[in-house]
């Protein structure tokens, strides 16, 4: 996440902070887009207490990107976890 911070093509339009949007895991984003506002760079780190997941999308800047990106967000953000081993006393 810090690669976008640092890269001279892009400009930084959200810092790396807590997503708040996020309730159900932590999540840490930021948010980048090209300097010709063409493209967007949105990345989030998930953690929990198991690792952490860490995901990029880049696209077209359009009024629905940035409302696709968030409503994957959410849906890693509210994924239930199981216990394996239960499912494999099914």
């Amino acid at each position: 996440m810090s690669n976008a911070v640092g890269d001279p093509q892009l400009r930084v339009t959200s810092e790396l902070k807590m997503d708040t949007r996020i309730v159900a895991m932590e999540c840490w984003a930021l948010e980048a887009e090209s300097l010709d506002g063409t493209e967007v760079f949105f990345q989030s780190a998930f953690r929990n207490g198991m690792g952490v997941l860490y995901v990029t999308f880049e696209g077209y800047n359009s009024p629905t990107a940035k409302l696709e990106w968030l409503t994957f967000l959410k849906s890693v953000g509210k994924a239930e976890l199981s216990d394996p081993t239960e499912e494999a006393r099914r």
